[in-house]
């Protein structure tokens, strides 16, 4: 047991020795320390830490800029282009000539100008819708740019419009006030007065002899039939003009009633048939042609087309027509005036006008010396 302790202690021994001295044979020596850095010049302070300064930002590559304000993202999200008409010129236009669709025309819309103009401004409604479209800024030129006002242009506009308004009414309630006014103010005529009966003494107004003849009832207002019972009853005779009827109201009797007429005297009267009655459909062909002819100039024909074109029936249009109180020469005059205030016309080419509008070569005539043809 020795002898076994002994040699594995010597061997072990030798072994460990041998294992050290190959370790220390294979293991590199050191490298030699590196040589000292320059000095600085200028050492710069350290930035200070920041929370920004720690997020690490991607590239500027990585991701698209963001977009300008001014740039189109998406529908509706950009500013229409402005157009160069002029918005104080389309107002005025659109204020004080829109019936006659001269704001349309200046804005280069051409048809839908010249189908105003014909309209008379959609009957002022057309005029009216346009208007406001300008006043609002909506108002678009015939490439569809926008036409907007610039600073208080659209403001001013609103006050002036509201003003014109203003006025127009209050002229129109004047005109109305003095109207009423004058009918119910009418002068009253005296009856002149007799110089000789007046300077007649009593006593010849008492020795005048006393006038016992028959009074003459006054029949004014009643039909025929009761003027000739009631004259009859006083000892009068009734006349009247060849085909009056007896349902016709007397409307003037040639001697005043309560005057003093002979036993048996004529009394002469003139009536008028009574009012016929109008269907519905009538009345209101009278009263939209009436509302035409105070709007524009119109021929017989003209009229009753467009009547029909509003959706009366010929009968209708036509007796709306001819009881509207229209003066067809007036009419034609007031036509051919306002042809020439659109547009310059030599007098054959206005007379041919008239002619298409439906006026007869008389009613032509008469409107081409009116304004001095």
């Amino acid at each position: 047991m020795r002898a076994v302790s002994y040699c594995t202690e010597t061997f072990g021994g030798e072994m460990t020795s041998e294992n050290t001295s190959h370790s220390r044979a294979t293991t590199p020596p050191p490298p030699p320390p590196a040589p000292p850095a320059p000095p600085a010049t200028l050492a710069a302070p350290p930035a200070p830490f920041t929370h920004a300064a720690s997020v690490q930002t991607p590239p500027q590559d990585s991701y698209p800029a963001a977009p300008s304000a001014m740039t189109t993202q998406g529908p509706g999200s950009a500013q229409p282009a402005l157009s160069d008409k002029s918005f104080i010129a389309t107002w005025l236009f659109a204020l004080f000539l829109g019936v006659l669709g001269v704001d349309r025309f200046y804005l280069g819309k051409v048809g839908t100008g010249i189908i105003k103009l014909l309209t008379f401004g959609g009957l002022g409604i057309w005029a009216l819708v346009d208007l406001i479209i300008t006043l609002t800024q909506n108002a678009k030129d015939a490439r569809g740019l926008a036409v907007r006002g610039e600073g208080r242009q659209p403001m001013i506009a609103w006050i002036v419009t509201g003003i014109v308004v203003v006025v127009a009414l209050v002229a129109n309630i004047g005109n109305a006030a003095n109207s009423v006014s004058d009918r119910v103010s009418a002068p009253v005529v005296a009856a002149p007065i007799d110089d000789q009966t007046a300077n007649d003494p009593a006593d010849d107004v008492a020795a005048a002899p006393v006038d016992d003849r028959a009074t003459v009832p006054t029949v004014v207002g009643s039909t025929v039939a009761e003027a000739r019972v009631a004259l009859q009853a006083g000892g009068f005779v009734l006349v009247v003009p060849e085909g009056t009827g007896d349902d016709w109201l007397v409307t003037s009797q040639n001697v005043t009633g309560g005057a003093k007429a002979d036993d048996g005297a004529e009394i002469t009267v003139v009536a008028e048939a009574p009012a016929p009655v109008l269907s519905l459909g009538q009345r209101n062909a009278v009263d939209k042609a009436a509302s035409y002819l105070s709007l524009m100039g119109f021929s017989r024909t003209g009229l009753i087309t467009q009547l029909e074109f509003e959706g009366f029936t010929n009968e209708d249009a036509t007796f709306g027509a001819d009881n509207a109180g229209a003066d067809w020469n007036a009419e034609a005059a007031e036509k051919a005036a306002s042809y020439l205030d659109l547009m310059a016309f030599s007098r054959q080419g206005l007379y041919d006008q008239l002619a298409f509008e439906g006026f007869t070569s008389e009613q032509i005539e008469f409107g081409l010396a009116a304004i001095g043809y």
